[in-house]
């Protein structure tokens, strides 16, 4: 199966080439969580023999049920600081016109679509293989509604080792915001004119990211509703028969839930509420 390292921070499967039982696998994830894309961590669990089709089997019955409720609750309990909302003029000054935007908004969206139902979610996975065994009586009704959404069409983002060194530079610095230990595991940030204007912000106290400060604790906070809501779900689990040796593929979920996915679950919700419709 083909896999890159040119477009994505860690080994993963460029979707547009994905071929047999990952592409139908592929196609489902994007089916059922109703996105355009399909998020790195189920193109870096297919570069492992099983490891996809596993998971993906195990953790789906909640993107169905529970797992999009929970994540509501999730977006619901984080302890967003108040922060300055982006003006048009703001925006429209480092080049973003409307439609540029609406392009931001896109993706912005579909980072607070997915996030939190796989922090959820992936959390009770770890916590079913790990040993949680905790069932919270607080979440037991169905999700029928909830989390629903059409797919829109994402504009392009760039690769990483695509960019402009000053930009990969830029991606680099804001890529510490919010992160105690692994760089490496880069979420996919927003448009380049719309990272300048964090960079811009940065350096201005009554800007976006005058709360530098509080982001560690934010990410910190995804991290542990991330743990309690895991551990309500963890009971809801199918048993799915796990390949031989997990090992590997227990880390690589628990990498990504405590690292990208737990910090772009509350960075994101900063900036959405940052950046105007």
């Amino acid at each position: 199966m083909p896999a890159s390292l040119s477009s994505d921070p860690v080994l993963a499967v460029v979707e547009k080439e994905a071929s047999g039982s990952i592409a139908l696998i592929f196609g489902d994830i994007r089916k059922t969580l109703k996105v355009d894309v399909v998020n790195l961590i189920w193109r870096h669990l297919a570069t492992t023999p099983d490891a996809l089709e596993w998971v993906w089997n195990t953790v789906k019955p909640l993107y169905e049920t529970l797992g999009p409720l929970h994540a509501d609750q999730i977006r619901g309990e984080l302890p967003l600081p108040v922060v300055p909302a982006f003006s048009r003029d703001t925006l429209l000054s480092a080049g973003l016109d409307d439609e540029a935007i609406a392009n931001v908004r896109l993706i912005l969206d579909s980072y607070h679509h997915t996030n939190a139902p796989a922090l959820a979610i992936l959390s009770g996975f770890l916590a079913r293989l790990e040993g949680g065994s905790a069932i919270s009586t607080r979440f037991e009704q169905r999700a029928e509604s909830a989390g629903s959404s059409s797919a829109a069409k994402l504009p392009p983002l760039i690769p990483i080792a695509e960019m402009p060194v000053s930009l990969g530079r830029l991606v680099q610095e804001l890529n510490v915001y919010g992160e105690d230990t692994d760089h490496i595991l880069l979420p996919v940030l927003p448009p380049p004119r719309l990272l300048a204007v964090l960079s811009c912000a940065g350096k201005n106290p009554a800007c976006f990211a005058s709360i530098e400060r509080t982001i560690d604790a934010l990410v910190e906070h995804a991290r542990h509703l991330g743990e309690q809501h895991g551990l309500a779900l963890a009971g809801h689990l199918p048993i799915v028969p796990a390949p031989e040796d997990p090992t590997s593929i227990l880390a690589s979920v628990r990498g990504f839930v405590r690292h990208p996915i737990a910090r772009m679950t509350g960075i994101c919700s900063l900036i959405v509420r940052a950046t105007p419709n």
